[in-house]
């Protein structure tokens, strides 16, 4: 089957699947959708309108939820018409159409929706319903035709039964304005345009004149998902549920490809960004069995398990550079073609059990166990695609499957989880909790790069462009992992790289304890500690100690007001920090290593996962009841880490407000304001390695204090909105909502000398910080609608879009120029030693406007 003709057949899977309807419900009802899409992220009927009558036609005022916030005013009810004997249906249809103008080409325009300008089916909905048996069934949707529409379908037999079903689709838009040298894009092959010849030695020249010949593709990634769940009650006490779902992804995105990286030496660059094809599907099923046993029982089984496949297992480019780093102008031209592997197939299964037992004093008892199972065996690819000899090594000996340890991947992740909850009630005003939860995760993945060709440990970074194998520095080993014994044959001596795989794992104990008072009825306390043990394998530090309380304060003493107030503090320590514990799976560490083992990182250096932590976070929620119809609510957050390192993540700290006003004086009118504003900062500090010397410490050779360097960043958001819904006239209903969102985020650095730079920058082109990174956003929406006849309504809608954006990270790339192309010292001093080729997408500034009008009918 042809690539395209596979990918429409699994699209109509997806949408077959989502025409098909996982838990039983009350009696028959329109069920609102968890869809939704650009014109409607709600996913609801959008024929519907507010119930003029509120929630009932005694009560006037609206009610309030029990944090004292006013209940929105319902919808209508999605009633059913008589048909027949014994049946009823209802139908909904909102169909028009949809104009675009101004910037509309822009990619982040584009990002997560389809803005076609053609033929609009909004949303529909038909249900039925046989009074009788209680059959029902439902079907609706929405954006129809669009790559973000989705469905919704139900059918059940009330208390019995119920199989429902959902379709969604969602575009992401990568670039609409992309520029490559390639062939083949949305395949594995990459190949470069008539004319470049791969590992050649074009100029700046040829490459720029080639790209004025090809054409602006749009790069993206449509993900559609089905999903099919069912729920029976096979007795009155057991119930089944399975569920089925499918996710499918089509497209393509960018992607990286690197031979050598300009970390050093700018002018030893060789990069280009490519293009990753995307064609995968993962499915995903579930089913277990509820009991409701005497005694007080009850008691679930659960089975869930994922398969993932992908149809590409790796993707190989051409190299339109010459990679340097070579004395000889032929082995320069031996890296024709990189490879990457892809995400391989896998699989995953997960068995859960759940048990819970009534108690005295209200008091339950629910206990968990649960294991998983992940595993991956995808075929392993050479180490290398290319062929000949690059400087001392012969790629002829690592291209072929002869060259790796063993043929597939042969990796496997175990999970196991126990839980046990407590909760007990001995008095009318105070709720007792404990908590007692262990996961361990297991790794038992193991790989050696060995080949066994040569007898040499090592592997081919980069397909072939960084020597990080053995032989290094010329030299024949045979070691003993690769079965020829400890120095039988040679030694190794120069820099270090990793030989084996590194089998992460850890284990958790977690102990937890909880009271819940009311100090009064309108007053309540709430107090939680917990004590968390992190056993690692093969970390920096052996286990972390991890101490939390969290207080909780609610009231509704005053009238007029409801208060919410928490305070958590953690603090976090564990065993000694050992900044290298990773010796063994290096090459260093090896009988035929000779010489000093360089150090690994800054030994101060230390990991925010891993380091000393003290966390400090309070929150407060106040909603005033201004009037009867009328609230003001206002929310504050404060965050304070500190990591107290030398070297490392120093802190994270942030604090925030926002403001709501809410109105709500009739069914017919509803206004709201809203605004926030939220604040963070970072600082890092670390020291930029010197000479490579043993000696770790801050301070020594290795890592002079001359080469110290301190990074802080700061982001502020702020956000404002507001919206109306009036009912102007008798048959006309105004809607419109306004919001803006703007950011500003600051990167600045110092550094104690010029020497903690990198290669090439001076202190006048390093300055003190990076430009700042800001975008603004308008987004305005209005609609108009008149009800035509009792069933029949005219809607006209209008939306404004704009955006702006400056980011300096993206400075150039839409530039048809190669970066850093300079002479190169590596390469007999010939020119054209670096170059980085880009896409040429960035993201600019646009302004759109989007204009809509719908029929809307409603039986």
């Amino acid at each position: 089957m042809k690539r395209g003709a596979r990918v429409q057949t699994r699209s109509l899977l997806c949408a077959v699947l989502g025409v098909l309807l996982v838990e039983l419900s009350p009696p028959p009802a329109l069920a609102e959708p968890t869809g939704g899409y650009i014109l409607d992220p709600s996913g609801r009927d959008t024929t519907r309108v507010v119930e003029p009558n509120g929630m009932s036609g005694i009560r006037p005022s609206r009610r309030r939820s029990p944090a004292g916030f006013l209940y929105p005013y319902p919808l209508e009810p999605q009633t059913l018409k008589p048909l027949g004997e014994d049946w009823r249906g209802g139908l909904s249809l909102d169909v028009g159409g949809l104009g675009t103008w101004g910037n509309d080409d822009e990619t982040r325009f584009w990002r997560y929706a389809d803005w076609g300008s053609n033929f609009l089916l909004r949303s529909f909905r038909l249900g039925l319903l046989e009074d009788s048996n209680g059959l029902y069934a439902n079907v609706q949707g929405g954006g129809v035709g669009r790559d973000d529409q989705f469905y919704l379908g139900e059918i059940s037999w009330l208390g019995r039964a119920r199989l429902r079903g959902s379709f969604n689709g969602i575009p992401r838009a990568y670039a609409r304005d992309a520029r490559s040298l390639y062939q083949g894009i949305g395949s594995d092959t990459l190949n470069l345009v008539p004319g470049l010849t791969p590992g050649g030695e074009p100029t700046d020249e040829l490459l720029i004149a080639k790209l004025g010949t090809v054409g602006e593709s749009h790069l993206s990634v449509q993900r559609n998902e089905g999903l099919v769940r069912l729920d029976a009650r096979v007795r009155p006490d057991t119930r089944v549920f399975a569920r089925y779902r499918l996710l499918e992804r089509n497209g393509e995105r960018p992607f990286g490809g690197s031979w050598l990286y300009p970390t050093d030496l700018p002018t030893t660059a060789r990069a280009v960004e490519t293009i990753e094809p995307i064609d995968d599907w993962t499915h995903e099923i579930s089913t277990g069995l509820a009991l409701s046993l005497p005694q007080g029982f009850d008691a679930n089984l659960l089975y869930t398990g994922s398969i993932y496949r992908n149809e590409n297992e790796s993707l190989t480019w051409d190299n339109p550079f010459l990679v340097s780093g070579f004395t000889d102008a032929a082995q320069r031209k031996q890296i024709e073609r990189g490879r990457f592997a892809l995400a391989p197939d896998n699989s995953a299964h997960n068995l859960k059990a759940d048990l819970v037992v009534r108690l005295p004093l209200d008091g339950r008892l629910a206990t968990t166990a649960s294991w998983s199972r992940m595993r991956q065996d995808q075929d392993l690819l050479p180490p290398t695609v290319n062929s000949g000899m690059v400087g001392p090594l012969n790629l002829d000996d690592w291209n072929t499957g002869s060259a790796l340890a063993r043929s597939s991947a042969d990796a496997e992740v175990e999970t196991l989880l126990l839980r046990g909850d407590l909760l007990l009630r001995p008095w009318k005003r105070l709720r007792l909790g404990a908590r007692v939860r262990y996961f361990d995760r297991e790794d038992k993945s193991n790989y050696t790069a060995c080949n066994p060709a040569t007898g040499e440990a090592g592997y081919v970074t980069e397909d072939g462009a960084l020597a990080a194998l053995a032989p290094v520095g010329g030299h024949q080993f045979a070691t003993s992992v690769c079965g020829g014994g400890a120095g039988a044959s040679g030694q190794l001596s120069g820099g270090d790289f990793r030989f084996r795989a590194t089998p992460y794992g850890h284990a958790l104990l977690e102990a937890e304890g909880n009271l819940d008072a009311r100090l009064d009825p309108k007053t309540r306390l709430g107090l939680r500690y917990a004590w968390v043990r992190k056993d690692y394998d093969h970390r920096e530090r052996d286990h972390t100690i991890e101490q939390k309380l969290k207080l909780k304060l609610s009231s509704r003493r005053l009238r007029w007001a409801t208060a919410r107030i928490s305070y958590e503090y953690a603090h976090r320590d564990g065993s000694r920090y050992d900044y290298d514990p990773y010796a063994a799976y290096y090459a260093t560490s090896l009988p035929e290593f000779t010489g000093s083992r360089p150090p690994f990182t800054l030994a101060q250096f230390r990991k925010y996962d891993l380091a000393d932590r003290r966390l400090q976070r309070a929150q407060l929620h106040a909603n005033f009841l201004l009037r009867e119809d009328m609230d003001l609510a206002v929310t504050g957050q404060f965050r304070d880490i500190d990591y107290g390192s030398d070297y490392g993540l120093q802190f994270d700290r942030g604090a925030g407000v926002s403001v709501e006003w809410n109105w709500q004086p009739s069914p017919n009118w509803n206004a709201y304001l809203m605004g926030s504003w939220d604040h963070a900062r970072r600082e890092t500090t670390s020291i930029a390695v010197g000479p490579i010397l043993a000696d770790a410490d801050a301070g020594s050779p290795t890592y002079p204090l001359e080469n110290a360097w301190e990074l802080r960043s700061r982001q502020d958001t702020g956000f404002a909105g507001l919206g109306l819904r009036a009912q102007v006239f008798e048959r006309w209903t105004l809607e419109t909502r306004y919001s803006f969102i703007v950011t500003h985020q600051a990167i600045d650095y110092d550094y104690a000398s010029t020497a903690a730079l990198a290669a090439g920058v001076n202190e006048t082109d390093a300055g003190t910080g990076f430009p700042a990174l800001e975008t603004l956003d308008h987004d305005l929406e209005a609609s108009l609608r008149f009800q035509v006849a009792k069933h029949l309504a005219l809607r006209v809608f209008y939306l404004f879009r704009q955006s702006e954006i400056d980011d300096f990270q993206q400075a150039g790339l839409d530039e048809p120029t190669l970066v850093n192309a300079m002479p190169n010292p590596y390469m007999d001093g010939s020119t054209g030693g670096a170059g980085t080729l880009f896409l040429g997408h960035v993201d600019r500034d646009y302004t759109v406007h989007a204009f809509g009008a719908t029929l809307q009918l409603r039986y």
